[in-house]
């Protein structure tokens, strides 16, 4: 290693001043010096970690004074002869990528290992929107193999990555049953790694569970050598279906109650299986409570009547509450088609990232696609199975309340069972085998279980209103670009601060109102200009970082 390893230091930092001053001051008039032999002591030059770290400055200021920096090979044995645009590409740095093809990298160069490229490290690593950018601005080859015969749809079912298959697929007809050399078709590889979901889009689009490898194995006997018989069965139970059927774009979500609760009921959010079943738990766990308060705290409640008002009173409103959010639509953003994605998102150079291949529309800041109501939900919370529906902008608050209203039932009714054992003018035997008391310990246990369960989600649900953040972020907030500035530390856009954060999320504007017109009708959202904020900004066309943030 020769040179001034100063240079590779600053680049990694991305010190614009530094990258400046020690290239200028190891190039004499502007001509090169060797600026591709200062390497750390892995191997690495400046560029590889300019690309990294996503410093387009610095990326240009290295390609001014030598622009063979952009195609350098990196010498250490795991990465060997990977180059900056494969660095940047898995690394998900879009404004990094452009940069480097903008000064000359090569597109299709390969790395000598595995005969991977950069846009197959894009896919490996997730990053759709890079994908995106190579193959549609750059003119990547889509049909391109590494050194195995594997093609983008291989790499993509490896690592589960549902999105990258549907636009695959849908965008630029990938074959679904392409074959490496050892026999090894997309869906082979899903079953191997356990990803459920990717081998259902796959089958979805007609993938063959009965195609086998080399080994004579097929995609079921791969799931049920790696994860078990279960596995294996939920694989087969979705061939068996036909194709396009298991991942249809969903419907409308009806405006009645009677047909939601129809609708709920086709999707099977009443099912007898884990997690639908979790359901039934508040109301087995209301009626046994009320049970228990008819036939023997009633009289206790007659002279603690305060208790007994207010026990009645938190019962009514965590039934409303829950029934509000069972049959409510939490915000769903309605489903569009492929032609609406290709005609309109992509041709107004919306990135594929920002698009839910699913519901096939633009996904708003800050909502989800649940896998579990199979719809985008608009500030998208958490999908609660004791409630059976997503915790969105329509039901958020009718959660809050319906937390609030089981806490103070579960607390009236410990309070009703203290009374009874230690403050009633009868003396009633704790320790006795009669039914009545078996039934009022077994319920003061499940109270207190409950309510310890309870407490802390109330507490957090607490905490993230005051802050404005959901559930859902504080999760994944390393996945949002918007809440990390260009320094990398942590910044809400969202917070207004504590008063006026509560105030905009109890008196806040109904979703529905946002993304459907006054007859029903989706709204057609404007793309050329930012009217509403709960709409992403697409105004700016030029590829940046930060249009890589939704999930």
């Amino acid at each position: 290693m020769v040179g001034d390893v100063d240079l590779v230091f600053a680049a990694r930092r991305g010190s614009v001043e530094n990258v400046e001053l020690i290239a200028s001051r190891i190039c004499e008039n502007g001509v090169s010096t060797g600026l591709t032999d200062i390497r750390d002591q892995e191997g690495h030059t400046a560029m590889h970690w300019a690309a990294s770290g996503g410093y387009v400055h610095v990326i240009r200021i290295l390609a001014k004074y030598d622009p063979a920096l952009v195609n350098a090979l990196s010498l250490k044995p795991r990465t060997i002869d990977q180059t900056p645009l494969m660095w940047a590409a898995y690394s998900g740095k879009l404004d990094a990528v452009v940069a480097l093809l903008e000064c000359g990298a090569q597109l299709n160069a390969v790395e000598s290992v595995m005969g991977y490229s950069a846009l197959m490290f894009a896919i490996q690593f997730g990053h759709i929107n890079v994908a995106h950018v190579l193959i549609d601005r750059f003119h990547a080859n889509v049909d391109q193999r590494d050194f195995r015969g594997s093609t983008l749809l291989h790499f993509a079912a490896l690592q589960g990555h549902y999105s990258i298959i549907h636009y695959l697929i849908q965008v630029y007809s990938v074959d679904v049953n392409a074959s490496t050399r050892d026999g090894f078709i997309p869906i082979h590889l899903a079953a191997l790694q356990g990803h459920l979901r990717a081998a259902r889009v796959l089958i979805s689009y007609g993938a063959s569970v009965s195609i086998c490898n080399e080994k004579g194995q097929n995609a079921i006997h791969i799931a049920r050598e790696k994860h078990g018989v279960k596995f294996a069965k939920a694989i087969e139970s979705c061939a068996s279906r036909d194709p396009f059927q298991s991942h249809q774009i969903p419907g409308d979500f009806p405006k009645d109650i009677l047909n939601r609760f129809r609708t709920r009921m086709k999707e099977g959010n009443f099912a007898l299986r884990c997690p639908q079943i979790l359901v039934y738990v508040f109301p087995i766990i209301v009626f046994v409570n009320y049970m228990v308060y008819l036939f023997i705290l009633r009289d206790v409640s007659v002279r603690r009547y305060t208790l007994g008002f207010f026990y009645h009173l938190f019962i009514l409103a965590s039934i409303f509450a829950f029934c509000r959010i069972l049959l409510s639509n939490p915000g769903f953003i309605p489903a569009r088609s492929l032609d609406y994605v290709k005609s309109t998102l992509l041709q107004q150079s919306i990135l594929p990232g920002e698009i839910c291949w699913t519901c096939m529309n633009l996904k708003p800041m800050r909502s989800k696609h649940c896998a579990l109501c199979n719809r985008c939900v608009d500030r998208f919370d958490h999908h609660c199975p004791y409630v059976g529906n997503c915790i969105g902008s329509n039901t958020d608050r009718a959660f809050v309340v319906y937390l609030c209203s089981v806490f103070g039932a579960l607390s009236c009714a410990l309070g009703l069972l203290f009374h009874l054992y230690f403050r009633s003018e009868i003396v009633y035997p704790f320790f006795s085998f009669e039914l009545w008391n078996i039934m009022c310990i077994s319920v003061c246990i499940v109270d207190t279980i409950c309510l310890i369960g309870i407490t802390p989600l109330l507490l957090q649900q607490c905490y993230l209103i005051v802050n404005d953040i959901t559930v859902n972020e504080s999760i994944n907030m390393t996945r949002y670009n918007y809440f990390w500035d260009s320094h990398g530390r942590f910044y809400n856009p969202n917070d207004q601060g504590a008063f006026r954060n509560c105030l905009s999320f109890w008196y806040r504007r109904a979703a529905r109102a946002v993304y459907y017109n006054e007859d029903g009708s989706p709204q057609t959202p404007n793309l050329n200009t930012k009217k509403d904020d709960n709409l992403v900004d697409t105004t700016n066309n030029s590829f940046t970082m930060d249009q890589s943030n939704r999930v």
